[in-house]
């Protein structure tokens, strides 16, 4: 069976969500509430993104000290070199901003494909959602018309994820790794999931197979 993996960035493969870290440094209670909103799906990802932006003033070096900050899941590159070695391919979706995703992955040395939000600097910062599906308008980046777009006949989905946008996208695959709100979402509308703390759970559940 061939396999194809899909895995979310932001709390997955970093530890620490780094939206959260920006918010959390550079934020005001103003931010909090902003992202409640669209925790509970009040406000979309694009309008969420451009409030927060707009009260943040954020600079390239903001951005790239989260970049130098975030510390990734310590059985990742482990999981890329199995995944490597069987010939599976790995694809990165995510609802985060793209030039953090891109500076992490060259900081460890990593070249995965990505899919994410696109900022974009000129005195201030604006983005782009170059994967955004208006038919939805739900996320700045369709997890799900992008998995349907990448996967091929035959692919065994795997979905790795721990928020509120990997819902969509983790419900039309095959097994599902989920912790946080996923796992909670997945048990409310009994999605059989593979609960796991590290990508050593998917490694040991690989090594099972």
């Amino acid at each position: 069976m061939q396999y194809a993996f899909f895995v979310d960035f932001d709390g997955t493969i970093t530890l620490e969500d780094t939206c959260d870290m920006l918010l959390k440094r550079y934020g005001n209670p103003r931010l909090w509430e902003i992202n409640e909103q669209w925790e509970n799906k009040e406000i979309s990802t694009k309008q969420c993104i451009t409030n927060c932006l707009a009260e943040m003033k954020l600079t390239p070096e903001d951005i790239q000290q989260v970049v130098r900050e975030a510390v990734i899941d310590p059985h990742f590159k482990n999981f890329l070199a199995m995944t490597q070695e069987q010939g599976y391919p790995v694809y990165i979706v995510s609802d985060g901003y793209a030039q953090i995703i891109q500076g992490v992955l060259a900081r460890e040395h990593l070249q995965v494909p990505y899919y994410a939000n696109e900022l974009h600097y000129d005195d201030h910062y604006s983005v782009a959602f170059p994967h955004f599906a208006k038919e939805c308008g739900r996320c700045g980046t369709c997890k799900t018309r992008l998995i349907q777009q990448l996967v091929k006949p035959g692919e065994h989905r795997v979905y790795l994820g721990d928020g509120t946008s990997d819902f969509c996208a983790a419900a039309g695959c095959d097994t599902i790794f989920a912790r946080g709100k996923l796992a909670q979402y997945c048990q409310a509308h009994q999605i059989p999931y593979r609960n796991f703390q590290s990508f050593q759970e998917v490694l040991l559940w690989w090594e099972a197979l």
